[in-house]
């Protein structure tokens, strides 16, 4: 493809090859750094979105207790007994999902480790004393929620079975504490419910940056197709005049000063080449000059 003993040849492949170096080097950069930018987006999402699952299950949960205290202020009120009280507060509680159903929440006697209301496994715990449970990797999960009720609310890490299934999953559980009931009450999400909205969020950013990606290659390739067009233009344009100058010179030293045509451009450059198609054209038209002379001068000897 490139005959290295020609000029034109040589300085295309130069231009062509420090295009190609730093359209590769530039575009790795940019290619890198829009990874490295959709990672830390796809990581401050998880991040976020932890932070919004913590705050929403900590809402939920003051809310309930909220829906508590108004009951408890009409039995303080004396328009309800305590036992219709709390009767209608773990109505309440059984009856009361968030997250497309998927929320619920259960509550605890602190004292006695007794279950008051669960709503998914109802009768097999309700009434029993929970206090010693434990979950599939030992963890004394009601032991940690009945901790955090004492230090006036928290967040609990353990693991529960889903509605409906009978292994455990990870679970992450806000605990708050109502104390004239001595009712520990909690709600909790599973983790998994968190990753798969954080995978669908990743996967979207990825295909995202997929696209970004691809365009950028074509970009990419685009412009160094301009840059070798423009490389061989630019070599050719020094190459030419030089190849000409060498072929004129060739022809003086054989003796062969005839007037050949200089194209105009290249004269009218006001770069060194400009300076050397002028500098040619006036040692033809000298070396011709001095060659009539002579002849004229032998012609009178």
């Amino acid at each position: 493809m490139f005959n290295f003993r020609s000029v034109r040849d040589r300085l295309t492949f130069l231009f062509v090859l420090l295009s190609a170096v730093s359209t590769l080097v530039v575009g790795a950069y940019f290619i890198i750094s829009q990874i490295r930018s959709n990672d830390e987006q796809v990581e401050t999402y998880k991040v976020q979105l932890s932070e919004q699952y913590d705050r929403e299950l900590k809402m939920q949960t003051d809310g309930i207790i909220s829906a508590i205290e108004g009951l408890y202020k009409e039995q303080q009120a004396g328009r309800l007994a305590e036992a219709d009280a709390k009767k209608l507060a773990m109505e309440v509680i059984r009856n009361t999902r968030f997250d497309d159903g998927k929320g619920y929440f259960s509550v605890d006697e602190r004292r006695t480790g007794i279950c008051v209301v669960h709503p998914i496994q109802g009768a097999k715990v309700e009434g029993k004393d929970r206090s010693q449970s434990k979950d599939s990797q030992g963890v004394m999960y009601m032991q940690d929620m009945f901790k955090a009720a004492d230090a006036g609310g928290g967040f609990v890490n353990y693991s529960f079975p889903k509605p409906g299934e009978s292994t455990d999953s990870p679970k992450r559980t806000y605990v708050g504490y109502f104390q004239p009931y001595d009712w520990v009450v909690d709600t909790g999400s599973y983790i998994d419910y968190i990753d798969a909205r954080a995978n669908e969020y990743s996967e979207e950013m990825q295909s995202k940056l997929n696209r970004q990606i691809m365009i950028s290659l074509i970009l990419l390739v685009v412009v160094e197709v301009l840059v070798v067009l423009i490389s061989m233009r630019l070599a050719q344009s020094f190459a030419d005049p030089i190849m000409f100058v060498t072929r004129r010179l060739s022809q003086f030293a054989d003796g062969d000063y005839r007037k050949e045509p200089i194209r105009e451009d290249w004269v009218a450059r006001n770069d060194e080449v400009g300076a050397m198609m002028h500098s040619i054209g006036n040692l033809g038209g000298s070396m011709r000059s001095l060659i009539n002379t002579i002849t004229g001068s032998a012609d009178s000897v």
